[in-house]
């Protein structure tokens, strides 16, 4: 059975359910199991600590539960009202919510569990007894039969005692043959506390009486004013709260003599734990007690703070998440979405934060900028790089001058542009800028800048002068003579602004020597991608790809006299374009019409691939191609033979015979 099935199935039996009726429910343990969620929300960090196991293990005013699981320290929220720790190996710890379920835990597990057929329970006493609100108890072996109105109790192992709202006092060993027996009654009793063989009894006066659970030994009163107690595990020895908050110890093999435990004062309640007792003092702090020492438990501290983001490198568009990891004193880690006032982004024209609550940065423009947490005085920050693959048009070099798109280049920066009246208004991060149509001046932030030119139309774009980019510190520029265009740089990132020449050139750079193949013209062979055969076609243009690993592919694009366009099939590499124009298999450098008088008769012979006798050796290499073999042979009156063969001759092949260069036979 798995580890979080023995919780389960713990904690149904502590609720009353036998362990026979748990493990024939087909369902299983399983679907008793209400699964809970790493806390969501910040309540606990103002939370204070109500109950306490050990230093691992306690539980907050908010319901919150922290837990050491496998993964290390965790936070819980199951609206828990209590806890306690077991000794038992299977099952460490309980807990009760405030509508009466158990929950479970262990060190092992990796959440806690809460049984969904539990309900009705006030509280769970010492090692798992299980008081009911109707005033019966349970533990593994279910209910308890033969007690009734019980108002507290205690258990060690199986033993376990009950105090009645009557004040009777009731013991049993556990055993499955073993019954509960009524030991003793105790006037004016509030709680009770077992060791292995006495159980001690507070009362309303403040008194503590012992009773014998395994002899008939007369009850004996120990102390006085003393509002709460506790059997310190594994030992004789009791130890007591007073009202004044001191506390006292009160060893049973020494007859109960009453000893102060030094350092310790203003304390309301003790909880036991094996390494040491841990005390609440009235201001509701607690502190751990050892060998005369205390040492405060309180809540984890945050000690570092991570903003996390799902990526550094984006594109315009793009939206990427934020979190931020909180790291504590104890180890514990909590991730969640930042709050708005929590990021502050440098350049809020490259990115901005979502104010959904969303924790996502989108993005809106090239370049670079820094993305930092400023919270709890724990700085941390990130670059975020953005790119543009975009190439932009509408670049120009006018009177020296270079030129820029006005809506393109400050869109692409993460600007927003609108425009009225041939004024454009422009808003780039913390920048205003209004641009007007024939204006050398631009407003920035209300304050006029000197152009150096106008604002005016360019083939049909309104364009600036991209010396203002350099003005507002946006970026440098410069102009590459040899592509004609604009490069601009944006921290690490470059846009690239084209003029209408520039395509011109880049292609002709990327076509080298296969630009002086266009305008040429041939005529189709067995190219049939490029028309009807023997067709006559012009090179119209080859067109250049590029892959993402920029290999370049080239297609060819052809022109027929009728003026259709024919598109051919990509190939890599340049070289394969001069190899397939000059195949004359593919295509031909000559008008076979007017370089062969043949009748239409034989042209349609040889476009329909047909052979007849009587044909010329062209004429057959043009119906059929070239032959696998050909031999030749003269007869000694000067006849000139000759036989073609196409094909494999171990398998399908075709023989043509000619005599003086004419067909004579045709063997398929």
């Amino acid at each position: 059975m798995r580890k979080t099935g023995i919780i389960v199935l713990a904690a149904a039996m502590i609720c009353g359910v036998t362990a026979g009726a748990t493990l024939n429910n087909g369902s299983t343990a399983a679907a008793a199991e209400t699964a809970t969620n790493v806390i969501a929300n910040n309540s606990w960090k103002t939370a204070k600590i109500i109950d306490v196991v050990d230093r691992d293990n306690y539980l907050l005013d908010d319901g919150s539960l922290w837990r050491k699981s496998i993964d290390g320290p965790v936070i819980e929220k199951l609206n828990l009202k209590g806890i306690i720790g077991s000794k038992d190996e299977s099952v460490d710890y309980y807990g009760w919510t405030q509508d009466g379920k158990v929950a479970n835990w262990d060190n092992y597990s990796d959440h806690a569990t809460v049984a969904a057929q539990s309900s009705g329970v006030k509280e769970i006493t010492g090692e798992g007894l299980a008081i009911k609100n109707d005033g019966t108890i349970s533990w593994g072996r279910g209910e308890v039969e033969g007690i009734s109105d019980a108002i507290d109790g205690d258990k060690v192992s199986t033993y376990f005692t009950v105090l009645t709202r009557s004040s009777d006092v009731w013991y049993s060993t556990g055993y499955a043959e073993s019954k509960p027996r009524k030991i003793g009654h105790v006037d004016g009793a509030l709680d009770i506390k077992m060791s292995t063989a006495y159980a001690a009894v507070l009362k309303e006066d403040g008194h503590v009486t012992m009773l014998d659970m395994l002899t008939n030994e007369p009850p004996r009163e120990v102390g006085s004013d003393i509002a709460s107690i506790l059997w310190k595990k594994g030992t004789h020895v009791l130890i007591t709260v007073h009202r004044d908050g001191t506390v006292w110890s009160y060893d049973r093999l020494k007859k109960y003599p009453a000893v102060q435990l030094s350092g310790l004062s203003n304390v309301v309640r003790l909880v036991d734990s094996p390494d040491e007792l841990f005390a609440q003092l009235k201001d509701g702090s607690w502190v751990g007690y050892k060998d005369g020492t205390t040492t405060p438990l309180s809540l984890p501290i945050l000690t570092g703070m991570t903003l996390l983001t799902t990526s550094k490198e984006a594109a315009i568009g793009d939206s990427i998440q934020l979190n931020v990891q909180e790291t504590y004193s104890n180890g514990y880690r909590f991730t969640r979405h930042p709050e708005a006032s929590e990021i502050e982004v440098e350049k809020p024209q490259v990115a901005e934060l979502q104010q959904d609550g969303s924790g996502k940065l989108k993005v809106r423009g090239i370049g670079s900028t820094a993305v930092s947490l400023r919270t709890e005085g724990i700085p941390s920050s990130f670059t975020l790089k953005v790119a543009s693959d975009q190439t932009l048009t509408g670049a120009a070099m006018l009177n020296g001058s270079v030129y820029l798109p006005v809506q393109s280049v400050f869109k692409t920066l993460g600007g927003s542009v609108t425009v009225a009246n041939q004024t454009f208004t422009i808003k780039l991060g913390k920048n205003n800028i209004v641009l007007q149509k024939g204006s050398s001046s631009a407003m920035v932030n209300g304050k006029p800048v000197a152009l150096k030119g106008k604002i005016q139309t360019v083939n049909g774009q309104v364009v600036f002068p991209g010396t203002l980019l350099t003005d507002l510190k946006l970026g440098g520029f410069k102009w590459n003579r040899d592509r004609q265009q604009a490069e601009l740089a944006v921290g690490a990132t470059k846009l690239v602004i084209e003029t209408p020449e520039t395509a011109k050139i880049i292609k002709a750079i990327d076509l080298g020597s296969l630009s002086k193949l266009i305008g040429k013209t041939y005529w189709v062979n067995n190219f049939y991608s490029a028309g009807e055969r023997f067709g006559k076609v012009t090179v119209k243009d080859i067109e250049v790809s590029t892959d993402p690993n920029g290999v370049k592919s080239y297609e060819v694009i052809f022109q027929g006299a009728n003026g259709v366009t024919y598109n051919t099939f990509s190939m890599v590499g340049a070289s394969r374009i001069p190899q397939m124009l000059s195949d004359s298999d593919q295509f031909l450098t000559y008008d076979p019409y007017k370089k062969y008088q043949w009748s239409q008769a034989i042209w349609n012979k040889i476009k329909n691939n047909e052979v007849s006798l009587g044909m010329n050796t062209t004429q057959v290499q043009f119906a059929w191609g070239n032959p696998t073999v050909r031999e030749k042979g003269s007869a000694s009156n000067g006849t000139q033979v000759e036989a073609w063969v196409y094909g494999n001759r171990s398998l399908y092949f075709k023989v043509v015979g000619f005599v003086n260069g004419k067909v004579i036979e045709v063997w398929l």
